[in-house]
């Protein structure tokens, strides 16, 4: 689309022609003497105007090499008679729409939008502060809430529940006690052990008591000898003790004198009241088994103490996330420019 652009277009838009019949357009009758309709330059200009004035309308600029700008311009009008520019909507496509922006937060010209940014000005960030400015945020998986108070839009809300409670019991007690038994071990044993000490001996030895004597006497049996037979050598401190008994009144190691049978008997005296020391050596480092015996069928007692009157605390900890996230369908919100 493009105004009419001949070297004889004029600069300038001529006067407008006094207003006629309103009629339509005819070729005219050579033989019934109709003249064929003139347009004339007001009636062009007026057409021009109409056309180019749609398509720049709908935020198009003139391109004589595109013959389909009426087309979008007729679409996108159609979309602003039904949609206000700063108005949302829920589109199911996966592409934003002709005439609308994602709801995304980005910053976009306040030229290029000036319907846009008309109707919801910086409530949604300033932009660059000078030729941008913001469009709404929706964050991924949020949707919009509503407010009756203009001054809550643009602000995202926190979220809340619907008011509800946890149910959690810590009943307080009175003061009371618990009862522990412990069952009896019935009889049996406890075994104990110790090393063996292996195959050892003990050492023993007694001393001596010195030199002593023991006194005796012999009885005599008459008077008599008995030839060949000698006094032994002395056997205790220098006394001569023997013994002889003959009972055969034969010759004694043939000694021709006999003695007929008798005995002799040796009475010896103790020495006094006196001891020998025993001493016994150890074996060394050993062991001996130790064995324990069972106790019986029994019961261990046990004191549990009463607490005194009392409360538990509970605690129910809080979880979620930072944002209301419902489940449902996934939507682009656009909003209209």
């Amino acid at each position: 689309m493009h105004r009419i652009d001949v070297p004889t277009a004029a600069s300038a838009p001529p006067p407008r022609q006094e207003p006629g019949q309103p009629g339509y357009f005819t070729s005219g009758d050579f033989v019934g003497g109709v003249k064929a309709t003139v347009p004339g330059a007001d009636w062009f200009n007026t057409v021009q105007a109409e056309l180019s004035n749609a398509v720049e309308g709908a935020g198009q600029a003139l391109d004589r090499d595109d013959d389909s700008q009426l087309l979008r311009a007729i679409q996108t009008l159609i979309r602003k008679t039904r949609l206000i520019p700063g108005q949302v909507i829920a589109f199911a496509g996966s592409e934003v729409p002709e005439g609308m922006l994602p709801c995304s937060g980005w910053a976009v010209s306040r030229t290029q939008y000036a319907d846009l940014f008309a109707a919801v000005g910086t409530t949604y960030g300033v932009g660059d502060g000078k030729t941008t400015f913001n469009l709404p945020l929706c964050k991924e998986g949020t949707t919009i809430t509503h407010t009756n108070d203009g001054f809550n839009v643009g602000g995202h809300a926190a979220g809340s529940l619907i008011s509800h409670t946890h149910t959690a019991t810590a009943t307080s007690v009175a003061d009371h006690t618990h009862y522990i038994g412990v069952l009896g071990a019935g009889g049996h044993t406890h075994a104990a052990s110790s090393g063996a000490a292996g195959d050892h001996a003990h050492g023993a030895w007694t001393d001596q008591q010195g030199s002593h004597g023991h006194t005796g006497s012999t009885s005599w049996g008459g008077d008599h000898q008995h030839a060949g037979v000698l006094p032994s050598s002395p056997a205790f401190n220098g006394y001569g003790v023997y013994m002889e008994r003959d009972t055969d009144a034969r010759p004694v190691d043939g000694a021709t004198g006999v003695g007929g049978g008798h005995n002799h008997v040796l009475n010896i005296d103790g020495n006094g009241s006196h001891g020998h020391n025993i001493g016994m050596n150890g074996s060394g480092n050993h062991a001996h088994d130790i064995g324990i015996g069972g106790v019986g069928d029994h019961s261990h007692t046990l004191d549990n103490r009463a607490a005194g009157a009392h409360g538990h605390t509970i605690t129910v900890n809080g979880t979620g996330g930072v944002d209301n996230l419902p489940a449902g369908l996934r939507m682009m919100y656009c909003i209209a420019y």
